[in-house]
């Protein structure tokens, strides 16, 4: 029941992404952004998501603080051939809890924000990708990995 009120949340954020300006965490602190979450649901505009939903399995991040308060993030994914690992580095904007990056694998344009995290547990996160005219977003529910996983 959590998970299907989690995933509902994300489709309303998402949907209402294009309408209205993205709410980031209040007192976003990335130093305490870190370690390693589980991708558990995402709710998505994207044509490549659409088509693969179905065939999509969780993922991992790992996020690390960088020196000049951006993120270095790693995610990894179980594929049938082996696992493909997408490194990016995300670099801080004028407004904590709001970053930007180019994807290493497409070289498109995206913005990340935390819309909310209690950093010990969950992270919901809205990413708007750019590519020319294109736009689409995307939000992802992640949760801490722990020991007891």
């Amino acid at each position: 029941m959590k998970v299907a009120l989690a995933i509902a949340g994300l489709v309303l954020i998402c949907s209402l992404s294009v309408f209205a300006e993205i709410p980031v965490q209040s007192n976003f602190e990335t130093d305490r952004f870190t370690g390693k979450w589980y991708g558990i649901g995402i709710a998505s505009d994207a044509d490549w998501i659409q088509a693969k939903k179905n065939k999509m399995k969780m993922y991992t991040t790992v996020m690390t603080p960088t020196a000049h308060g951006g993120l270095d993030v790693t995610l990894s994914i179980q594929k049938p051939d082996g696992c493909k690992v997408i490194h990016d580095i995300y670099k801080p904007t004028d407004q904590p809890g709001h970053f930007q990056y180019t994807s290493s694998r497409w070289g498109t344009m995206h913005e990340v924000h935390v819309v909310e995290t209690n950093y010990d547990d969950y992270i919901i996160l809205h990413l708007q990708k750019t590519k020319g005219t294109y736009m689409s977003a995307m939000v992802k529910l992640l949760e801490e990995c722990s020991a007891e996983i």
